[in-house]
């Protein structure tokens, strides 16, 4: 059964992990300010973006984790 809280946790999980989301690529982009062409020539593109989906779905689970203790 759906409920009216049900529906505003949802709401809350998904905004969370938005916020998540942004405040990960906010601190990529400010840790790779710095970094020029030679020292970043090492690390592939793919590389990057794996590392960057593995943070996201370790973020995605703790997130459900938390609210599925909280309901």
């Amino acid at each position: 059964m759906i409920t009216e809280n049900t529906i505003k946790n949802k709401k809350t999980y998904q905004k969370a992990a938005a916020e998540a989301k942004k405040a990960l690529l906010k601190e990529l982009i400010r840790a790779n300010r710095g970094k020029n062409k030679k020292i970043c020539s090492e690390i592939t593109i793919y590389q990057v973006k794996a590392m960057i989906e593995k943070k996201f779905l370790r973020i995605s689970r703790m997130c459900k984790l938390y609210w599925a203790i909280n309901t």
